[in-house]
């Protein structure tokens, strides 16, 4: 994303070409044909699901109307396929502006297949729109022009609509109310760029954190950063440097990638310009760029991260950055500017059947080691904790053989997305788990007081006594609770589903 309170050609500038060896993943370019887009495109936002592809442009008013385009009647051709352009959903004509965009999954009360989009209305505000009308008239902006959006599709952020501002992150309802208690702001001389909900799954990393990208504030030349939020917190926490100046997007592979219709196309990119036309306000030679299922789905469990200078980068939501892929211009050798990217999503529920416990007893869980409250089990650990009876009622291994039994699922491919169980999102079951497990009680939601000689973590290897929770006391009752949702959903409580159908294990 650009800085409108800098010039355009000082903050491209700032992002040199990125370049490593051994990037070998190409995209295929989709580029509109001449007569549905006579002057071109040059995208900033990009949104798809599995019956639509949608771009927004231009960045200032210009050569192409502002709003949010569909491609459509995509043609393979070569070296790139075509597309014609529906008539797009308009976006006040601000003078220059990114407007990024979100497709509701249709969860926490908001309209499935809505397009969310952010736009500035002033030099200090930004609305969001659904469906070109205004749904949220002001957000408080300190750098107005280039706000991220997104959603919580896990269900530790209450499925909330979430905006990114350069100093802040807040929260909204579907019914576009503000949850003032959720606002995390961002530290002076952090510039905050966008975000997204991880897995509750993820695995190293923070499991069912919100994921922030920074931008180097200014164009100093230094690299971006990474930052996680904890559910229930409200404030950043570092997490790793990015590879590169402008970290523009951040996308965790999940472990079934769904795809565009009538193609493999599962991870898409907007490309805003190359070569000489990157410096251009009202550039014309930009593009979509698709990668297909087969590249991204070794990289399950790990986020995509494209930098505004040119590479994608995959990270494993720790440290660690690997090169992907540094899209260029088909016949050139020239890199493409990147900025908004969108993995297709998967209709909600969409996967295998779950299975119980008692399966993965006896099933070798692929995603090994699984990181619970904190502490990472391999297989042969989990299947000792899996076969060792909650004597005494001990809730913990009560709640511990329903939490593996559902992140072994999940990174088997079930379905989990917007399924409930006993009236509770069973993504935020798993989420809120894993937090009780790590940290205890009291926090957010969860008022009262530890039993006396319980460690947290809870290792669940523990035999010295340290990790025994009674299921009468309050920790217990909300283990116990927890692991009753759990319970429904391994073994597919109106799902209507064959245990372990559609698993790979």
């Amino acid at each position: 994303m650009k800085n409108v309170l800098a010039t355009f050609v000082t903050s491209l500038a700032c992002c040199a070409l990125m370049t490593a060896p051994g990037i070998a993943q190409q995209p295929v370019v989709i580029n509109p044909t001449v007569a549905s887009a006579p002057n071109g495109i040059a995208p900033n936002g990009i949104g798809v699901t599995p019956d639509e592809l949608l771009f927004s442009q231009p960045y200032c008013a210009g050569v192409q109307a502002r709003g949010i385009y569909a491609a459509t009647a995509l043609t393979p051709g070569v070296p790139a396929w075509t597309a014609t352009i529906g008539s797009p959903i308009p976006i006040t004509d601000n003078a220059c502006a990114e407007n990024y965009f979100f497709i509701s999954p249709g969860l926490g009360g908001f309209t499935a297949g809505s397009v969310y989009s952010t736009n500035p209305i002033n030099s200090t505000h930004d609305e969001v729109r659904k469906d070109g009308a205004v749904f949220i008239p002001s957000i408080n902006d300190s750098n107005p022009g280039h706000a991220g959006i997104t959603f919580d599709q896990v269900g530790t952020f209450g499925y909330n609509l979430i905006v990114t501002t350069p100093s802040a992150i807040t929260f909204y309802d579907s019914a576009g109310v503000l949850q003032a208690s959720k606002t995390v702001l961002a530290p002076a001389g952090v510039f905050l760029e966008t975000a997204t909900v991880a897995p509750s799954s993820l695995n190293p990393g923070c499991a069912g954190c919100l994921y922030v990208t920074s931008t180097d504030p200014g164009g100093l030349g230094g690299n971006g950063r990474i930052y996680t939020v904890t559910p229930g917190s409200t404030t950043l926490t570092f997490a790793a440097t990015a590879p590169g100046p402008e970290p523009e997007g951040i996308l965790f592979v999940p472990p079934l990638a769904c795809t565009l219709t009538g193609t493999d196309f599962a991870y898409f990119v907007s490309a805003y310009a190359s070569d000489g036309q990157i410096n251009n306000l009202n550039a014309t030679n930009g593009s979509l760029l698709a990668y297909t299922q087969a590249q991204i789905s070794p990289l399950a469990g790990k986020a995509l991260v494209p930098l505004e200078g040119g590479s994608i980068y995959s990270y494993d939501g720790v440290s660690t950055f690997t090169p992907f892929s540094t899209p260029v211009v088909p016949g050139s050798g020239a890199a493409y500017q990147l900025e908004g990217a969108s993995m297709t999503a998967c209709t909600p529920a969409a996967g295998g059947c779950p299975a119980t416990q008692g399966f993965w007893k006896h099933h070798a869980i692929l995603k090994a080691p699984l990181t619970i409250g904190g502490i990472a089990y391999t297989d042969a650990q989990l299947k000792t904790i899996l076969n060792t009876a909650p004597q005494g009622g001990n809730a913990t291994l009560v709640l511990a053989h329903q939490l593996i039994a559902a992140l072994a699922n999940e990174s088997a491919g079930a379905k989990h997305v917007g399924i409930t169980e006993l009236g509770m999102s069973v993504d935020t079951a798993i989420a809120d788990a894993q937090l009780l497990l790590q940290s205890g009680i009291p926090q957010g939601g969860f008022p009262g007081t530890n039993p006396s000689g319980v460690v947290f973590p809870i290792n669940l290897l523990d035999t010295s006594g340290a990790s025994f929770v009674q299921s009468g006391t309050t920790l217990g009752g909300y283990f116990t609770t927890l692991a009753n949702v759990l319970d429904a959903y391994n073994s597919a409580l109106g799902l209507n589903c064959s245990e372990a159908s559609g698993l790979t294990f």
